[in-house]
């Protein structure tokens, strides 16, 4: 989208940052399983919530979970 957003913590999933900021990202289960929100991370880490069990591979997250871990850029 081209946007910068900050994380403060406020929001439960970068899915929900995003939607707060009137950017639109696709999403299914919301609970980190059917990967339609799945984004490509062009830099930094995110984590996921303890104890989900989320399957994505390298250089991937699902936005409905995900959480940074710092600075982030993904392509949205």
């Amino acid at each position: 989208s081209g946007k910068a957003l900050v994380w403060d913590g406020s929001c439960s999933s970068l899915l929900e940052l995003a939607e707060s900021q009137g950017i639109s990202l696709d999403s299914g289960c919301l609970a980190g399983s059917c990967g339609t929100c799945r984004l490509a991370v062009k830099s930094g880490t995110v984590a996921y919530p303890p104890g989900s069990q989320v399957d994505v591979e390298e250089g991937s997250c699902l936005a409905c979970v995900a959480v940074p871990q710092g600075d982030l850029i993904v392509d949205a």
